[in-house]
Order: structure tokens, then C-alpha cells, then sequence
């Protein structure tokens, strides 16, 4: 967030906004717990929000918008999206067009852009503004889905990364690596104008559903890691995708799937089983 401003349209007072949509109050009593799971987790600050409360969905909020981008457009996301994502979480058999990819991946990016707030200042303005005016998606960034079988019921993490393949810093901590340069403002501006090449990565999964997010600038530093595990989201191939995914992901290699862009100095190898 900027200055207690809206990250949006840089409006205040701030709202809360939910991180893990209230609809999935509705949707957990189809959930099927895994055996034993009743334990409740989450990292300390910086590392992923890992949820394993099989009682309700984690009410995370996060201050980052104001009541009007919240209950205006934002509710409007959540509502197109809801259809076609609940039958994912559930992990139920679905064809997603590439209308349907589309829905899923706005609705994605919304909640990178909400999760990564206290990394606003670093990201390009254009990717907010463009989201914000016209509900454009960067067509820089990447994102990918896969079936999660894990024992993680609700789990978001971001990190702030470099053009060059390296972590600057995650959310919540000062530095990791390499410090954090002060920002100077932009003319204009909603955000802050920090070094352009910088971007995100996140992580997210809700139930089955688990989506891995590339906000960069220059993609190609990192390579794309498609395999049969994981199923490319955005931008789309134009193609039908069928869920769940053919090979699903579960805890033995939920570290890679969290760790996925964050190694320096080299390429993502293939993500795979």
C-alpha cells in the first residue's frame, strides 16, 4: 500500500479484504479432510501461510484497498470467478476453456496484487493501473495451476524477486539476500517508482487448486517450467485444460513448488515428479 491509500485508485480510508474469499465457508463442508489433519500453522513472518484447520477457512484480511475497489469491481472478480473455481478446489472433474482460464487467472492476479501490497512500491505502475482501469492481466507475467493431494488445506506466500532470478526480499522482512533500496517517487503516480526490473512470485492453494504466479518484467530470465504437473494458466495456449491436472502435486514436493523462481543465477529446471 501507498501512504494508507488504496492500491488501486489511491482512495482512502483502507478496508480489509479477504484474502481467502468468505464463499469458501460454503464450499469446506464438501471438503474431505485428510486423515489426522486438525492442526492450525503459520510460518513466522516471511515464510508461507500454511493452514490446516479443517474447523473453517482462515479469515485473513489484509488493508490494502478501499471499501469502494473492495465491494465495487474487486466483489465483481470474486463472483465471475466462483463458479468455475470452487469445482477446482474440490478437485471435481471440469473442462476450463480458455474463457475459463482467463476468469481464473484475473482473478489470480487480484489477490498477487493484494498479498504482495507491502511490495507495491516495487512493481510496475503500469501493472496495477492497466489491472485497475481495464482488469488487464501484464501480459510479462506467467502463472501455472496443478492438483494439490497435500495435507496444506489454505496456504499464500510471496516473495519480491529480481529480473536477474534471484529473491530480494519477502513479505514481511527488510531484507533477504540483497538489501531493499529506498524508492524514489514517481510523477504522477499511484505507486512509488522503484527499479523496474524487479517483480513477484506467489504461491497459492485452496483445497485441490494451487497456483503458482511469475510477475516479472522479462519471463524469459527464468525459463518456463511447464511439465505434466504443471498445466500453464496464463497466458493461455487457446486450448481446453482438463482439471484435475494428470499428475497431481503433493507435500514431497510442495518445496519445490514454494521455491519455484527463487533460486539465483540460473534458470527454473523442469518442475516434475
Amino acid at each position: 500500500m501507498v501512504n494508507g491509500r488504496c492500491i488501486f485508485c489511491g482512495n482512502s480510508p483502507l478496508t480489509g479484504e479477504h484474502l481467502f474469499p468468505k464463499w469458501l465457508k460454503s464450499v469446506e463442508a464438501k471438503m474431505v479432510p485428510p486423515h489426522g489433519t486438525k492442526t492450525v500453522y503459520r510460518a513466522s513472518s516471511g515464510g508461507p501461510h500454511i493452514f490446516n484447520n479443517w474447523d473453517g477457512s482462515p479469515n485473513v484480511k489484509i488493508h490494502a484497498v478501499c471499501k469502494a475497489c473492495n465491494e465495487g469491481w474487486m466483489h465483481e472478480i470474486e463472483v465471475t470467478a466462483r463458479p468455475i473455481l470452487e469445482p477446482m478446489i474440490l478437485g471435481d472433474k471440469v473442462v476450463l476453456s480458455p474463457e475459463d482460464q482467463l476468469v481464473v487467472a484475473t482473478w489470480t492476479c487480484l489477490k498477487t496484487f493484494i498479498l504482495a501490497c507491502d511490495l507495491y512500491s516495487y512493481m510496475e505502475h503500469s501493472w496495477i493501473e492497466d489491472f485497475y482501469r481495464r482488469r488487464l492481466i501484464p501480459t510479462s507475467w506467467r502463472m501455472w495451476i496443478t492438483t494439490y493431494v497435500g495435507r496444506s488445506r489454505y496456504l499464500s506466500d510471496c516473495a519480491r524477486l529480481a529480473d536477474d532470478g534471484s529473491v530480494v526480499a519477502t513479505v514481511g522482512e527488510t531484507k533477504l539476500g540483497l538489501p531493499l533500496p529506498t524508492p524514489e517517487p514517481s510523477s504522477g503516480s499511484l505507486t512509488a517508482g522503484g527499479p523496474a526490473t524487479w517483480g513477484v512470485v506467489a504461491s497459492f492453494i485452496l483445497g485441490r487448486f494451487a497456483v503458482k504466479v511469475l510477475g516479472v518484467r522479462r519471463p524469459d530470465v527464468y525459463g518456463d517450467p511447464s511439465a505434466n504437473a504443471l498445466l500453464r494458466l496464463f497466458p493461455s495456449r487457446g486450448l481446453d485444460m482438463i482439471w484435475p491436472t494428470p499428475i497431481p502435486t503433493d507435500d514431497r514436493i510442495l518445496s519445490v513448488l514454494l521455491g519455484m523462481f527463487q533460486s539465483t543465477g540460473h534458470r527454473e529446471p523442469d518442475f516434475a515428479i
